[in-house]
């Protein structure tokens, strides 16, 4: 496969392009960048390693595009040196942006734009000086802080000490956990009982995204 005259120079890693993430490689593909496929070892560990397979591949998506697949080392910097390693071979290259491709790689793609410097310019996220960057009730509180306006919630683990809140909220709630992917475990609730409901149900049923967190919001 022929691909170092054909290879940009400019490269974006995207990290865990999972169900509606996926179009994103051929989005970046078609637009001239050569991609970097980075898979985070909590998406290994949730297929049961059978990402393992793609580790340091060409994978080629038509006879124009074609994007390379890594997977997350020990440690950001092993991360990075496994990129660029992947990468040598096609010629001189520059990474100029790491992005989530999903819920997952959050965490992992600001790791790697912190380990490449590459919020100075522009690309990636700043650090987040909040907290766990993925949980809700974190970034609401960052909101207020910020000066935004940010929805009215109230975040616990047990029922008896949220319930006392609840005349602040008023009716329906959204009942949902602190972290999870899309609209996995979140529920509009019309009723206190119903809230209640969903909020023991969230108590001993897991996520898709599994949550460092267990606390439940109602905003």
């Amino acid at each position: 496969m022929a691909l170092v005259g054909t290879m940009p120079r400019e490269v974006v890693v995207i990290v865990d392009p999972v169900s509606t993430g996926r179009p994103l490689v051929k989005i970046a593909c078609s637009r001239g960048f050569l991609v970097v496929v980075l898979w985070s070892k909590k998406l290994v560990e949730h297929t049961s390693g059978t990402l393992s397979s793609d580790s340091s591949q060409v994978k080629q998506i038509d006879a124009y595009e074609a994007y390379l697949v890594v997977q997350e080392q020990a440690s950001t910097p092993a991360t990075v040196k496994a990129i660029e390693g992947a990468l040598c071979p096609l010629g001189a290259f520059e990474i100029t942006a790491c992005i989530p491709g999903s819920e997952r790689g959050v965490n992992l793609a600001d790791l790697v734009s912190f380990e490449l410097s590459l919020c100075s310019s522009g690309s990636g996220n700043k650090p987040f000086h909040g907290g766990d960057r993925q949980n809700k009730h974190v970034q609401r509180n960052a909101l207020e802080m910020a000066g935004c306006r940010a929805v009215r919630e109230i975040c616990g683990y047990s029922w008896d000490v949220v319930h006392g809140h609840l005349k602040d909220l008023g009716l329906p709630m959204v009942v949902k956990p602190v972290q999870s992917a899309g609209t996995d475990g979140v529920k509009l609730c019309h009723t206190v009982q119903a809230a209640k409901e969903h909020f023991h149900h969230l108590q001993v049923t897991k996520r898709k995204v599994v949550a460092c967190d267990n606390a439940i919001l109602l905003q």
